[in-house]
C-alpha cells in the first residue's frame, strides 16, 4: 500500500478473488462516504472515497495495470463518486 501521488493511493492484493476485491472495496467506501466532517461551526462537508481496480493477468506490466486502475476510478467518479468499479476495457467511452 502508497501513495502514488496528490490524492491516489494504490493497494496491491497477491492472490485475491474477484469477490474479495469487491467486498474490500465496500468495506472502504461505505464508512468514508457516511462520515460527516466539521471544519468550521456549521460548516460540514461529506468526504467520498472512489476506487477503480484490475484484476491482474498474467505478464501484464505494472505500469498497464496502474493504467487501467485508473481508468476505472474515473469511470467510478464520473458514475457518482463513492463506489469502486473494476476495469472492463470500457473505461474510455465514459467521459
Amino acid at each position: 500500500m502508497g501513495r502514488l501521488g496528490g490524492e491516489e493511493f494504490g493497494i496491491f492484493l497477491t492472490g485475491a478473488r474477484p469477490e474479495d476485491v469487491a467486498s474490500l472495496g465496500e468495506r472502504l467506501c461505505r464508512p468514508v462516504a457516511m462520515d460527516e466532517t466539521d471544519v468550521d461551526p456549521g460548516s460540514a462537508f461529506h468526504l467520498t472515497l472512489s476506487i477503480g481496480a484490475v484484476l491482474d493477468e498474467a505478464g501484464t506490466p505494472p505500469q498497464r495495470l496502474l493504467a487501467r486502475a485508473d481508468a476505472a476510478l474515473y469511470r467510478a467518479k464520473y458514475e457518482g463518486r463513492a463506489r469502486m468499479r473494476v476495469w472492463t476495457g470500457d473505461e474510455n467511452r465514459a467521459a
